[in-house]
């Protein structure tokens, strides 16, 4: 009995979770998202050629 809740739930939450995250973007958000991805790569490239250190502050 239990067994099969839990395989049920989890079946379910599976479900949602592909649901959510693996549902197809619009274009803008495509391309809002690979903006984004350029400029996080060029950041690490810039900290990496520059031998550079991120800490975070209290400020």
């Amino acid at each position: 009995m239990t067994a099969t809740i839990l395989k049920q739930y989890s079946n379910q939450l599976l479900h949602d979770l592909n649901r959510s995250y693996f549902s197809p973007l619009s274009y803008n958000d495509q391309t809002l998202a690979l903006k984004q991805a350029k400029k996080v790569v060029s950041i690490q490239r810039k900290i990496k050629k520059h031998h550079l250190i991120l800490r975070v502050t209290d400020k």
